[in-house]
């Protein structure tokens, strides 16, 4: 429904970004080291993150024109209970940290307007005129697509970040799995989550959460391990400042 809707603007519109209420687009400085490897994109220490209309122009201004979909970078806000986290300086906006900006296979994707023509569920794939409509297939086998270069055969690379905020604290988190779990009917006993299909996540997070028996210190350890930001494969874990976004997203400035 999505990419119906989508096409009825891409004509007019200079680039199509597919953003759920829950992410934030950002722009990347590289202050630090920009590594780029067959079948990722990291970033490393020294990072910076932008929210202006200056740096956007200048980061779509450096995008390729060879048709294909671009990557985002994606990063994981780190919630305000979870280690070294920090303390925020304003209530409105408690998040101090994003961490794990990569571009690799499952990374949100977004094209010029006059070349968008797909997305799918979670925007990890999408497609344009001169690609089709794309699949995990086309990127690499698996999610993230490890090991498999044929992610910038079918994707150029970009500076622009995709900040997902889930939920900043346990209680967020507790919200969002058990309500997850509850849409796919995972909450039952029965399921085995090594067999099910969509949202497999939920259903082995839900487990987890069970298995605490509802104790606070072992459902605040789950949490770490499963709500907190985790280095990913292949990528240390790497904890930028959000000052710039607080300010502007937040506070108002």
């Amino acid at each position: 429904m999505w990419s119906h809707v989508a096409r009825a603007y891409n004509a007019t519109s200079d680039y199509i970004f597919p953003l759920d209420v829950d992410e934030l687009l950002m722009t990347v400085s590289h202050g630090g080291v920009r590594r780029q490897f067959s079948d990722r994109t990291e970033l490393s220490a020294g990072t910076r993150v932008e929210w202006s209309r200056t740096t956007l122009v200048e980061a779509l201004s450096r995008l390729d024109r060879s048709g294909r979909p671009f990557k985002s970078y994606l990063a994981s806000a780190t919630p305000v209970d979870c280690p070294g986290a920090g303390i925020a300086a304003d209530a409105r906006c408690p998040l101090r940290y994003a961490s794990n900006f990569v571009q690799n296979c499952y990374s949100k994707v977004f094209a010029r307007g006059a070349e968008w023509r797909f997305t799918d569920t979670g925007n990890h794939y999408g497609g344009t005129v001169a690609t089709g409509p794309l699949t995990h297939s086309d990127c690499g086998e698996g999610r993230g697509g490890f090991g498999d270069d044929r992610i910038w055969k079918t994707y150029a690379s970009s500076d622009l970040a995709v900040l997902h905020v889930q939920f900043v604290s346990i209680r967020g988190w507790l919200e969002h799995y058990i309500r997850g779990a509850t849409t796919y009917n995972y909450t039952r006993r029965d399921v085995n989550c090594d067999t099910v299909g969509r949202g497999r996540h939920y259903c082995k997070v839900i487990r987890e959460i069970r298995a605490t028996g509802l104790d606070w210190n072992r459902l605040v350890l789950a949490y770490h391990r499963f709500g907190c930001p985790r280095p990913i494969r292949h990528h240390a874990r790497l904890r930028v400042p959000l000052d710039v976004v607080q300010q502007k997203a937040c506070v108002g400035a």
